[in-house]
């Protein structure tokens, strides 16, 4: 595990690093609450090792962590709340809308009035 990690899954490590490290009380990650720096000096003092050991003891541990306890990193267009998704779905249904109403709403004043056209009947055209 690196040590970005340590701060953004606090919350998901904590029990796990009691587990890891049984050393640590609760009172430990309590003032630890987070801050890799200070879990390192706690494991230094608990376990009576160097700094160098905590630290690859550290990154080469892979704790039990379930796929939903890591957060996801979301851009600002994967949000539910981005306005500009929503426009465009309500775009898209008015102008559905409004083809739907001019399709079949015609009134019918308007099909009344349409311009007549004549055609000629051929069969009663003579050429002399």
């Amino acid at each position: 595990m690196e040590r970005e990690e340590f701060g953004a899954l606090w919350d998901q490590l904590k029990i796990h690093l009691l587990s890891r490290w049984n050393k640590l009380t609760g009172e430990d990650l309590k003032e630890i609450n987070g801050s890799y720096d200070l879990f390192v000096a706690k494991v230094e003092e608990k376990y009576g090792v160097s700094r160098g050991e905590v630290e690859e003891e550290f990154r080469n541990w892979t704790p039990p962590l379930e796929i939903e306890d890591i957060p996801v990193r979301e851009t600002e267009s994967q949000r539910e709340d981005f306005p500009a998704k929503k426009w465009v779905i309500a775009g898209i249904l008015l102008a559905a809308l409004l083809g739907y109403l001019a399709m079949y709403n015609t009134p019918k004043s308007l099909e009344n009035n349409s311009p007549k056209v004549e055609t000629r009947d051929s069969s009663k055209t003579s050429i002399k």
